[in-house]
């Protein structure tokens, strides 16, 4: 359990099962991260540490790094999948924890790098093990990536301005498409939202509005190319080919800010 209910109109209820249910699930073992004196000893506790699944990511004085995963996870008899399954087929169902040594651990790479986003660091073995959960898709672990392998060396500081840089360099792609798109439409956006993606900075800043309006024409169009319904007014963004898409208006797109909306974003 517990016994929940899908508010399916057949009144069918279904036995839930989540990693934690168990009581084993949340601890305090975190905290002995404080007196970890070595990578290999900062993965160990995190492998037995009751939380949220997270990467984590340790360095040490001798300059020894790794990456691992903390928090608990379920050992599964067959591999994870990327929806529900039904636990009366045997092999779909688990009912111990995953053991501290079969954790994947990334020590030491040749590179004598690691780096983590919230994205997918190996391969598909991980994703059997780990479940097809909401992972970050890659371009910021990428930026950082390109960042540390920018000098052989940093110092606190160099590291706070990887963590803290906001360049949004996979998003100019989105940018000049947007502002293609507007001059083949030319119709669809005013001056003043043309002018905003314009003049947006290239940075995903609080104050940016030309980068609100870059992002949410990414995600309109990946809507449309994968056929997710999003309203922009009371025009429904249709699902289709990339063609079809490349056709739509630009302001059905970019969810057509008129130039109150954008007022009110500058202001925020």
């Amino acid at each position: 359990g517990p016994v929940v209910s899908e508010g399916d109109d057949d009144g069918k209820r279904y036995a839930y099962r989540c990693v934690f249910h168990d009581p084993r699930a949340v601890d305090l073992n975190m905290l002995h991260l404080e007196s970890a004196s070595s990578v290999d000893a900062a993965m160990a506790v995190a492998n037995q540490s009751g939380s949220p699944r997270l990467n984590c990511i340790a360095a040490d004085v001798v300059g020894n790094v790794g990456w691992t995963l903390a928090g608990r996870m379920p050992k599964r008899l067959a591999p994870a999948q990327p929806t529900a399954v039904d636990w009366s087929v045997q092999d779909n169902n688990w009912s111990e924890l995953l053991p501290a040594e079969e954790y994947p651990r990334i020590v030491q790479p040749e590179s004598g790098r690691v780096w983590n986003a919230n994205d997918r660091v190996l391969g598909q073995e991980y994703l059997e093990l780990m479940g097809y959960g909401d992972l970050a898709f890659g371009a910021r672990s990428t930026q950082i990536r390109d960042r540390l392998f920018g000098q052989e060396r940093f110092d606190e500081a160099g590291l706070q301005a990887i963590q803290l840089d906001y360049e949004a360099i996979y998003m100019q792609y989105w940018q000049q498409l947007l502002l293609e798109t507007a001059t083949a439409d030319s119709a669809s956006l005013s001056d003043k939202c043309i002018a905003a993606v314009e003049d947006w900075g290239g940075k995903a800043a609080v104050d940016s509005v030309g980068y609100r309006v870059v992002s949410e024409f990414r995600s309109n169009v990946f809507k449309a190319i994968f056929g997710f319904h999003s309203l922009i007014g009371d025009q429904p963004v249709p699902a289709g080919s990339l063609a079809d898409v490349l056709q739509l208006r630009a302001g059905w797109v970019a969810m057509n800010y008129d130039d109150a909306a954008l007022d009110l974003l500058a202001a925020r």
